[in-house]
């Protein structure tokens, strides 16, 4: 086996390992909060630690800030898609949609009157909100985006790596869901593939930008994006309506068809420019 591989198996080893031992504390105790922040920074150690192992250094995992306009597509393409999927549910009648809820949920999370405008809650939310997703998701993303994905694609081509790393993705988050709580209340037998066609569409989505920009922080920001426009803006934007949730949500159909579009239009755009993993570091 090569260096690149078995520099993948050790990250592969050590996110499952760390992984297991935090979500059995999760299962076990039923306490999330910070245990969750903890797995979500499981990848992270394990492409730190790999890295020192077999290449002696951290720099060659994309800390650079590389193209500006990769950073802004990253923030707002979740935003475009959420408008998509979620403005699709609301027209169809699947999901109602309140202003008053967001208003309502985005006051309480941070602390204000609720007579506070719908504008300045989105605007806090978009600036302070994506500033801590930016945090909460950059373990994940040293693990996918600065580790998994360039290593992938230095081997393989752009589609394979986005479907690789999709799925060792979407089946990191399988314990969360099955036993976790991390779900929408919808049957697992829906929830599991609607979120792993969301996920691999959005794999798509990062390996463009990742290798688009050689910088890791692409993946930061659209992971973080993605984070924040579905549970703290769109989410609370909807009104159930009776199976709304089937439609809305990461375990959702409308999210999982928009995103699987999105990552069939990066796939084209990788192909079309003939990106590939040279000189992505």
């Amino acid at each position: 086996m090569t260096r690149n591989g078995r520099s993948i198996v050790l990250f592969i080893l050590i996110t499952v390992v760390l992984s297991s031992v935090l979500n059995l504390f999760i299962i076990s105790s039923g306490k999330q909060s910070a245990l969750v922040f903890l797995v979500m920074w499981a990848p992270g150690v394990a492409a730190l630690t790999s890295k020192l192992v077999f290449d002696r250094s951290l720099r060659s995992m994309g800390w650079g800030w590389g193209s500006t306009s990769s950073h802004l597509l990253a923030y707002v393409i979740p935003a475009i898609l959420c408008c998509v999927a979620y403005g699709t549910v609301w027209v169809m009648g699947l999901g109602g949609v309140s202003v008053e809820k967001f208003s309502a949920a985005l006051s309480r999370e941070f602390g204000l009157d609720s007579q506070t405008h719908p504008l300045a809650l989105f605007l806090m939310v978009a600036t302070l909100g994506f500033a801590a997703n930016v945090l909460a998701t950059l373990g994940e993303e040293i693990g996918w985006s600065g580790f998994l994905t360039p290593e992938l694609a230095r081997r393989y081509g752009p589609g394979s790596t986005s479907i690789a790393v999709g799925l060792v993705w979407a089946v990191w988050h399988y314990p969360g869901i099955l036993f976790g709580g991390y779900d929408a209340g919808t049957s697992p037998f829906v929830a599991i593939p609607m979120f792993t066609v969301m996920l691999l569409g959005f794999s798509f989505i990062r390996t463009w930008l990742r290798l688009r920009s050689k910088s890791l922080w692409c993946g930061v920001f659209l992971h973080a994006s993605h984070n924040l426009f579905v549970q703290a803006v769109f989410d609370q934007l909807t009104v159930d309506t009776g199976d709304t949730k089937y439609f809305t949500g990461e375990f959702g159909v409308a999210l999982a068809v928009v995103y699987a579009l999105g990552g069939l239009a990066a796939l084209r755009r990788m192909q079309r420019d003939k990106v590939s993993a040279t000189g992505s570091y």
